[in-house]
């Protein structure tokens, strides 16, 4: 667990690895802004806010390696290095930007967000396998040469919707 007690959070060049196979295995709670470092959690899931944190960055040049990732924040998300994320789990913010980078995206939760969304994945297929993925403005999903599935009955995209996969299959 990593807390700012209502403060800001800032790893810097800081690196934070396990091994757990927990749904908690590194945990970000109690704070205003969280600047990540390097994280690493293979096996287990990386827990970005309970609702407790406004907006969540990463220092330039670091990496996100998660087995999975979850997160609540009430304003801005912005993964957008090179990240290696297995699958995406339930996630609210009002606006979210994840980046992966190998092996492909699972989307297996619950994905809100109030403004916009982008979901990339430059390694690999973006897959939906359950939840649903419900943005109130635009949302870009690009899957690269990878297929993209979005199947979820319950998707809701309030905006503008871009849908891209270069050399896969897209469906929706």
């Amino acid at each position: 667990l990593v807390g700012g007690v209502v403060s800001a959070i800032d790893l810097g060049d800081a690196t934070i690895t396990t091994s757990s196979t927990s749904v908690s295995a590194i945990d970000f709670q109690n704070a205003t802004t969280v600047n990540l470092g390097n994280l690493s959690a293979m096996a287990g899931t990386i827990r970005l806010g309970t609702g407790d944190i406004v907006t969540v960055t990463q220092k330039s040049g670091t990496l996100l390696t998660a087995g999975s990732l979850t997160g609540n924040a009430t304003g801005r998300v912005n993964l957008n290095l090179n990240n290696l994320i297995g699958t995406l789990g339930d996630f609210d913010s009002a606006e979210l930007v994840i980046n992966d980078t190998a092996g492909g995206l699972v989307l297996a939760g619950n994905i809100n967000s109030t403004s916009t969304a982008v979901i990339n994945s430059t390694g690999g297929a973006i897959n939906q396998t359950d939840g649903k993925i419900v943005v109130a403005g635009t949302t870009s999903i690009d899957a690269g040469t990878g297929d993209l599935s979005l199947n979820q009955t319950n998707n809701n995209f309030g905006g503008a919707v871009s849908l891209n996969s270069t050399g896969g299959a897209v469906s929706i």
